[in-house]
């Protein structure tokens, strides 16, 4: 017998009425739904005995739901009233099916499951197939669980007494889970399976979408419950929210027939959020839990924001939840904002900031409805986690991430000491090193941090409590931290920087870089505060030593350099704002932003030469020397090294003096005079190595490694470089470690091992990019197109040596844009596009010309020549190969 389905709807909303029979018309033609309404009845028909009539023999009662309707006398007060009433006495199941924006929220179906997902009206979806085809396959599943329990004499009271499953909202990345979980409910022996993770995970999305797959309600048919825990505050209150799902008597009653009801043929009971009546009533639930354990028939899943698990129960292996991926992210946004912005690095940043969590980025996806991407932004830049909310409704867990959140921070189980950890955490983004709690909350440390990571408000990973990053917003924003509490960290923190800041570039480097990266953004942070504290002038020395780590990594924030400057101006301190001033042009420098570098040397000699540090002056000199090298003024730069390494001998400044000799013997290798830069390098590496300076000493092993590559000597080359890669390693200089991956690559190249050759390529170009630093990401994209020329990859070739051309102008570097130049004519020679080829040849030799390298001409004119040849003018072709 089919499934009898009355629609009340308002008249205005018409077009939807007819829209939703098109989209059950295959139901119809199967003949498993009989639909009617009210455009149904015959002329001269009595129009209130009709409605009346078909409205008590429906199985399923859609209503269609819009301010019209809502407006409507006879709607709200006649056919939503009867059809209330036979839905609680469990003669019928009502569906709202919402149209338009109205304030359904406040009508008595309001604690309905509604369609579409999540309420979101018909008319607010773009694509209107999407919702039209959701609704369908929703109604359907419902549809086809009555279908097998009609008989033709049955009335409509015999319809079975179950609770419809909630349609799932979008679920990406989840295959993993789904597996596992849809293996484990067709299992021989039904599972108790316990689903995992921090609030607003997907939870819940995970168990209803496996409810929801055609195997599984093939296995249990109509015997699939959902049951919402949220507002169930004990064991009693669990016991109610069951009997409701299975439209029974609660109490004792149910205890004991009910169970058995449950275990005649297979069933699949959901609990959603245990863990509230569990906080509350841990025996009590317990015990129930245990009695539906003990039905042999009965698949159990509970979803639960615990890290432990609730005792009386055999528990089958459990399903933790993780946060999506990027992509995963961007997919399920954009299942419900559209896809006009799929792919834009302003919604990539946006969604990180959601940390793969499905619920923030779903009510932010909302929040994007009918906005502006930019405003968008805008906006969570103003509001933070308070923007990801949809208004009221029967599931505010499921709708607002503040009080989905508050479950968790409120439960009975979390402690004083645990969200005073909370609230230290939602200032700490980098989260804290578990060998620091102590240092932080003293002895309650570890255990505050069990409490939270049991409580899925936090969880620890590699050595580390760490929040979620949506979590730590709200937690930031509702729950600061105690004032002494927040001292205590800043306190620790700020010793913690100053102790292990000037050690990176040293013997233990790289232990003292990686802890101070490990908690980068929290030093950041905390910096910050101290600087626009009370007693700003005692972070002058943290922010310093902060950026000494930025020197060797090239991870630095200016702002907080610029406003430790400012500061240290301000209070006539000159001698910390030079070096204030000395580290924004080392960093400016690496960006290759050569004139605001050279702006800022000026600005720390003058501040030296006024509080009489000759050693301070001349590390400025020295670095206005490498300015003008880059800019190929090779004279200009050998007389500042000269009189830099006068004032660093005079001061008796042996590491000083070593630095300068090292920088002539790099122009004297420019100038290809390897025999004195030789000298110069070993004269430097000595006076290095009696100093103790292990990354003086790299340095020198990379530019004797640089040019026995130059003699064509790739067995010594490849033995120093590593040399010096190690120790760069050792001492926590990530750039220059960088640097010497590069040219290890560069070695392997000419070995012929590409495929090594690009893997450091690669590994080289993702450190630059991120420490910014313009002209080391050239030469690796320029490495990168010589490789695809030698692998005949002419396209990627030429998007890798554009790519580096672009790079090498910005950062000034003519000797590298002139590279560029000669090998995209070398690209379009192959391709025997003798013009274009013509262009680029004739632009690099005018490039090298000006940069007087001889042997860069001479491979130009040796391209000209090869073109001459090409297209057979021979008379022209030999006076270029001569000048070869």
């Amino acid at each position: 017998m089919a499934v009898r389905v009355f629609i009340s709807y308002a008249h205005k909303d018409e077009t939807y009425r007819q829209a939703l029979e098109t989209c059950l018309k295959q139901l119809q033609r199967q003949g498993l739904v009989d639909l009617w309404h009210d455009r149904k009845i015959a002329p001269g028909g009595e129009r209130a005995n009709e409605i009346s009539a078909h409205l008590d023999q429906a199985h399923l009662i859609l209503l269609l739901v819009s301010q019209d309707f809502l407006a409507s006398d006879y709607c709200t007060d006649v056919e939503v009233d009867r059809a209330l009433e036979r839905h609680r006495q469990g003669e019928a199941q009502v569906v709202p099916v919402i149209l338009r924006h109205c304030t359904w929220d406040w009508a008595p179906f309001a604690t309905l499951q509604a369609l579409p997902t999540d309420g979101l009206p018909i008319k607010a979806w773009s694509d209107q197939d999407e919702v039209w085809t959701q609704i369908a396959r929703a109604l359907r599943v419902e549809i086809e669980r009555r279908v097998p329990s009609q008989t033709a004499a049955a009335p409509a009271s015999a319809c079975p007494p179950v609770a419809a499953l909630p349609a799932p909202g979008p679920c990406v990345g989840r295959e993993s889970i789904l597996s596992a979980l849809n293996a484990a409910l067709l299992a021989d022996e039904p599972p108790r399976i316990l689903i995992r993770g921090v609030a607003g995970i997907g939870k819940s999305t995970v168990s209803l979408v496996a409810s929801h797959a055609p195997d599984i309600a093939a296995r249990y048919g109509a015997r699939r419950y959902f049951v919402r825990l949220d507002a169930a505050k004990d064991a009693d209150g669990l016991v109610s929210a069951i009997a409701l799902a299975l439209r029974s008597s609660s109490g004792v009653d149910l205890r004991q027939s009910g169970w058995r009801a449950l275990d005649s043929t297979p069933a699949l009971l959901l609990l959603d959020n245990l863990e509230t009546p569990w906080d509350h009533d841990p025996t009590g639930v317990e015990t129930v839990l245990a009695e539906l354990a003990a039905l042999p028939e009965l698949a159990l899943v509970v979803s639960i924001r615990r890290g432990v698990q609730p005792g009386g129960v055999a528990w089958s292996p459990s399903i933790q939840v993780e946060p999506l991926r990027d992509g995963e992210s961007e997919d399920v946004y954009c299942a419900i904002a559209g896809d006009q912005h799929r792919g834009e690095a302003q919604l990539q940043e946006l969604l990180g900031k959601m940390d793969g969590v499905p619920l923030a980025i779903t009510l932010l996806a909302h929040a994007a409805q009918g906005n502006e991407l930019t405003n968008l932004v805008e906006e969570w830049e103003a509001r933070r986690t308070r923007m990801l909310e949809r208004g009221p409704g029967p599931h505010r867990s499921a709708t607002s991430w503040s009080v989905s959140l508050e479950l968790s921070l409120q439960a009975p189980g979390m402690t004083d000491e645990a969200r005073r950890l909370a609230a230290l955490l939602g200032v700490l983004p980098d989260g804290v090193a578990q060998q620091d709690l102590r240092s932080l909350m003293q002895d309650a440390g570890p255990t505050a941090a069990r409490v939270l990571a049991q409580h899925a408000l936090a969880y620890f990973e590699k050595g580390r409590l760490r929040m979620l990053a949506p979590v730590r917003e709200y937690v930031e924003l509702v729950c600061p931290p105690a004032e002494q509490d927040l001292g205590l960290a800043m306190a620790f923190y700020g010793e913690l920087v100053r102790e292990q800041g000037p050690l990176v570039g040293r013997v233990q480097g790289a232990r003292a870089s990686a802890r101070l990266g490990a908690d980068l953004t929290n030093l950041q942070i905390l910096i910050g505060k101290g600087l626009n504290g009370e007693n700003p002038a005692a972070w002058l020395d943290a922010a310093i030593a902060l950026s000494n780590f930025g020197r060797f990594t090239g991870l630095s924030k200016l702002a907080l350099l610029e406003q430790t400057l400012a500061l240290a101006e301000s209070t006539g301190d000159e001698r910390r704002a030079a070096r204030c001033a000395w580290h924004l042009g080392e960093f400016a420098e690496v960006r290759s932003a050569h004139e605001e570098a050279k702006a800022r040397y000026e600005q720390a000699r003058l501040m030296y030469q006024r509080v009489d540090d000759l050693p301070g002056v001349a590390r400025c000199l020295h670095h206005l020397g490498n300015l003008a090298s880059s800019r190929l003024a090779y004279d200009e730069a050998g007389a500042k090294f000269e009189q830099a390494r006068l004032m660093f001998e005079h001061a008796g400044d042996t590491l000083g003096e070593a630095n300068c000799l090292h920088s002539l013997g790099n122009l004297a290798s420019r100038r290809s005079a390897y025999d004195e830069a030789e000298a110069k390098f070993a004269q430097a590496r000595l006076m290095f190595e009696r100093a103790g300076d292990l990354h003086g000493e790299a340095r020198c092993l990379d530019s004797l490694g640089n040019l026995a590559s130059r003699r064509s000597e790739y067995g010594e080359a490849r033995a120093k470089c590593e040399q010096a890669r190690l120790i760069f390693q050792r001492v926590g200089d990530v750039l220059n470690e960088a640097y010497c991956v590069h040219s290890l690559g560069d070695l392997a190249s000419k070995r012929l091992e590409y495929d090594e050759a690009r893997a450091m390529y690669e590994q080289a170009r993702l450190v630059f990019q991120r420490a910014e630093d313009n002209w080391g990401e050239a030469n690796c994209n320029r490495s990168l197109g010589e490789l695809a020329l030698s692998c005949s990859e002419y396209d990627e070739a030429r998007a890798k040596y554009e790519q580096a051309r672009s790079m090498y102008q910005r950062a000034g570097d003519t000797w590298g844009e002139a590279h560029c130049k000669r090998n995209l004519g070398d690209l379009a020679l192959r391709r025997l596009d003798y013009e274009e080829a013509r262009a680029q040849y004739e632009q690099a030799r005018s490039m090298y010309q000006r940069v007087a390298d001889i042997l860069g001409e001479a491979s130009c004119n040796r391209g000209l020549g090869d073109i001459a040849r090409g297209v057979g003018n021979v008379s022209d072709a030999l006076p270029k190969m001569i000048s070869r």
